[in-house]
């Protein structure tokens, strides 16, 4: 009976892993098709810009990679992985109630075409580096962790497994932007959805690891989501 327990358990901790790789996948593409057009009215929508903020995030994952590959060595521990997929969403939130500030203070048009090109390509850059590097880092360690935490069952088949639903999240991800979140919520709303994405299996994971953290750590999330929510509503763009 008590084995019988085990199991669910563990395949409660299974399920509730994958469905959290999947969430941050999705949230990383949100994330990235989202950027352009947060980025729009500040520096256009050329290619020069497209290719900072895809050469920002994916730099950005690869570093979280290396980090999380490190971290999931030293420290594979659950309540880390739900640490990191909280920390990714107030990154991402932070972002989007950021993201006019941030563009304004790059934004720079130049006293003719071929500076002010120069001017904003390096002006979307450098809004790129600080509003979404930051989030694309801390999620790249999400997966690296995740493989860890799932490797009793082989670590072909965790790293399979991790990979296939976190691309499967992305794909997602690609779509909702286009079709569904910023036609309906705008940008900031589609990135504090991206948030929430993250911040839900958070606050799920807190709450099975711990009661009382857990139900403190739920209140907190569910407060900072419903205060981004409204601060999207006041300011669609």
């Amino acid at each position: 009976m008590g084995d019988g327990g085990g199991v669910r358990r563990r395949r409660g901790a299974t399920t509730f892993l994958l469905a959290a790789v999947f969430c941050s996948g999705a949230a990383v593409m949100i994330v990235e098709m989202t950027a352009i057009r947060v980025l729009q009215p500040f520096f256009g929508s050329t290619t020069h810009v497209w290719t900072n903020v895809i050469a920002v995030v994916l730099a950005a994952l690869s570093l979280g990679y290396v980090a999380g590959g490190r971290l999931a060595d030293h420290h594979p521990h659950t309540s880390l992985f739900c640490g990191l997929l909280a920390a990714g969403g107030m990154l991402v939130g932070a972002g989007a109630l950021f993201a006019t500030r941030v563009s304004d203070l790059f934004h720079d048009p130049g006293p003719d075409f071929v500076e002010g090109l120069s001017n904003l390509v390096r002006g979307s850059l450098f809004a790129s580096l600080i509003l979404f590097a930051p989030a694309a880092f801390v999620l790249g360690m999400v997966s690296p962790l995740a493989v860890r935490l799932l490797a009793a069952g082989g670590v072909g088949r965790a790293a399979g497994r991790v990979f296939a639903l976190s691309t499967a999240g992305s794909v997602l991800g690609t779509y909702l932007p286009a079709f569904l979140l910023v036609p309906r919520f705008g940008s900031r709303g589609s990135l504090l959805f991206a948030a929430a994405a993250l911040l839900v299996p958070a606050a799920a994971g807190l709450t099975l690891l711990a009661r009382r953290r857990g139900r403190a750590g739920v209140a907190a999330l569910l407060l900072l989501c419903a205060g981004g929510a409204l601060i999207a509503r006041t300011d669609r763009r």
